[in-house]
């Protein structure tokens, strides 16, 4: 899947002509040349360059070519940050709700910003064979499973009000106090990350 064009080429079909009604809407890129990530608004980008970087924010080395636009080339940014909330620490957020899809609670470096998200995981143990294989009951029961698990989550954090901010917060630190917790990435190792990708890219001649 990875291999063919098919995500790729109905990006544009997915995005319409409809502006995007958010006041931010970010992806992120790693761009080549420079090895580092790049968070990019989408907001106030052109239509017709949105399909672009959301073609090259699924990008993925071995498997597509980068995408070329405006004379720098992109892969996916997940490969060096696949919890891109780093943008979002710029604006006056109440909370944020963060789903990522294994069991491990990460902790974000700034602690204030860490105690404002609400971090839904899914500890599954099949969840890889289920993302791989795309049979109808699978994907029932992983949309069921997601529903149940969220539900159950926001319901405890978010139990009187949305309003009620300084609860929510009390909640989430809770919450999170009970499980082990792992620290994110830093800035160090991505740039450690970026530059081992960087080197495979060299060594494997990548066509870009």
């Amino acid at each position: 899947m990875l291999r063919s064009s098919l995500l790729q080429n109905n990006i544009q079909m997915i995005v319409g002509d409809a502006p995007i009604e958010a006041d931010v809407f970010y992806c992120t890129l790693l761009d080549v040349l420079k090895r580092k990530v790049v968070y990019k608004n989408l907001k106030p980008i052109p239509n017709e360059l949105i399909s672009q970087y959301l073609r090259a924010s699924v990008a993925m080395p071995l498997y597509n070519r980068a995408v070329r636009i405006e004379n720098t080339l992109y892969f996916d940014g997940a490969m060096a940050d696949n919890i891109p909330v780093f943008p979002l620490m710029k604006h006056r957020l109440d909370y944020l709700i963060c789903i990522y899809f294994d069991d491990v609670s990460y902790r974000f470096e700034d602690e204030y910003f860490d105690n404002k998200i609400i971090k839904i995981t899914y500890p599954s143990q099949t969840v890889l064979s289920q993302s791989l294989f795309f049979r109808k009951e699978g994907i029932k029961k992983m949309i069921d499973d997601g529903y149940i698990r969220t539900n159950r989550i926001l319901r405890h954090v978010i139990s009187d009000s949305w309003e009620n901010v300084s609860g929510i917060y009390q909640r989430i630190e809770s919450a999170e106090s009970e499980k082990e917790k792992t620290i994110r990435v830093t800035g160090d190792v991505l740039v450690t990350n970026l530059n081992r990708i960087a080197n495979k890219i060299a060594a494997r001649k990548i066509e870009l």
